[in-house]
Parts: C-alpha cells; structure tokens; sequence
C-alpha cells in the first residue's frame, strides 16, 4: 500500500504539471509514450511481444506510432489507418514461412490492441494537439473522475463491500465498491466543472458524463481483468511500482475517453 501511494504522489503531479503548462506538445508525448507501453504489455500477455524475429516484434508497435500520428497529421484517416495496420500485419504474416494454425490469433491480436488502447488514446491525443486548452481541461477533468472513482471503489469496497459484483472476472470487487465508484466519478466530475473551464457544457451535462464514464471505467477494469486472467497474470507489468504495469493503471481511462470525447461533441 505505502508504495502504492508514494508512486501516485510522484507521478500524478508530474502528469498534472506538465498538462497544465504544455497540454499540446508534452500531453501529446505523454499520451503516445502510455500507449506504447500499454501496448507493449498487452501483446506480451498473449506472449506476442517477444516471439519472431525483430520484423515480427516491431512491427505492431510501428502500427501504433501510426495510428497515433495519423490522428495528428490526418485525424480523418483514422479508421483507414487501422485497416491499413491490418492489412500490413496480414501480409506480414502471409509472407512469414512456417506452421499457419495461429495466424488468426497473431493477426487479430495486435488488432485487438490497436482498437482497445490506441483508438482512444488517439482520440485524447488528438484532442489535446487540436483544442489545447480545452483537450487539457477535458483531460485534467478525465482524470479526476476516472481516479477518483477508482479510489472511492477501493476504499467503499474494502469497508462496506458484502456483495460480490463479478466474482468469475475479478472476485475482490463488490456491488457496494461499484456504486461508491459512481459517487466517485460524479464527485470528480462536480470538481472539475467547479475549478476548469469547460466550454460549451453546463453542470448537469458533465455531471452525466461523469456518471457514464464512470461505468465505462468499470467496464474498462472487468474487461483488462479478464484478459488477465486468461493469461493467468496478476498485472499487466511492473512499471509503475505498486501500480502494476501501464494498462493496470489506464485499463478504465480506455474505456472512459470516448464516453467524454463524443459526449463533448455532441453536447460542447
């Protein structure tokens, strides 16, 4: 637990910091930097990561910086550049010589990577180079009601938790962690509307997406827990001391980013 904490109180200052004083460039490289890493930690769960030759082991991660840039220099071609990364790893393998009886799974894997963390990492990525101030703001607001739901789930399931939510999935968290979770992320949402400027949403619009977010987040930590547990680890990696590796730390902000960037669209 004391290293636990002592690693969030060295690294969210770090991260608030440098969003607060260069949102496009160092949230960018901060942004794409996770992504990698995330990724990284993924296909070596599945026991991709190192497995072929160095074609083989880079050439996903390339797809990556990819799909990144693409939503830079040309955020229209996103979805091509994700076809485009299936077609390149497609062929890859069609000209790799060899047993073809898992060809599927190493194709569709790194897929399945590049849509669950780079799709919206991209997404956030794009919306702090595009609207810096604002990508920042939404950023910044992201986060307290991703963590703070987080903490409050910990901390209401470790107390009040009798019930189990998904013990099959992840048996330590309870239905009464899950709803102090929500109360969480609204209060993270109420904060953030209170202290960053936000335009184009009122209180009660951002209350609602904190609220979905919330239970995006949720979602988020059931699915990178399953994954997990197929491939019988305890954490993604070990990176992040007390934390885990990247995508034990990020797995709800995954599945909480596009809750918020579309609701921005569609209500900002």
């Amino acid at each position: 637990m004391f290293t636990r904490i002592m690693t969030a109180v060295v690294m969210a200052p770090l991260v608030i910091a440098l969003l607060w004083l260069m949102p496009g460039t160092a949230g960018v490289a901060l942004v794409g930097l996770a992504a990698l890493v995330a990724f990284d930690e993924f296909l070596r769960m599945d026991g991709l990561g190192g497995a072929g030759g160095f074609l083989a082991r880079t050439l996903p991660h390339l797809c990556m910086l990819g799909l990144l840039a693409t939503t830079i220099v040309a955020p229209g071609f996103l979805i091509g550049t994700l076809f485009l990364s299936l077609a390149v790893l497609l062929v890859r393998r069609m000209a790799a010589a060899g047993d073809f009886k898992d060809w599927i799974a190493r194709v569709a894997l790194p897929v399945v990577g590049l849509v669950w963390i780079g799709m919206p990492m991209a997404l956030l990525a794009q919306t702090l180079y595009v609207f810096p101030e604002v990508g920042r703001n939404l950023t910044l607001g992201l986060f307290a009601i991703v963590w703070l739901g987080d903490t409050l789930a910990y901390f209401g399931g470790r107390t009040l938790g009798r019930h189990k939510l998904y013990p099959a999935v992840s048996p330590k968290k309870t239905v009464e962690g899950g709803i102090f979770g929500l109360l969480g992320s609204v209060l993270g949402g109420y904060i953030s509307f209170r202290w960053l400027p936000l335009p184009g949403l009122g209180l009660y619009q951002f209350l609602g997406l904190a609220l979905l977010c919330g239970v995006a987040e949720q979602v988020g930590d059931f699915a990178e827990s399953m994954a997990k547990r197929a491939a019988n680890l305890k954490d993604s990696g070990s990176i992040l001391p007390g934390h885990g590796g990247m995508m034990d730390r990020i797995d709800g902000l995954l599945f909480a980013i596009p809750v918020l960037y579309f609701g921005w669209m569609l209500l900002g």
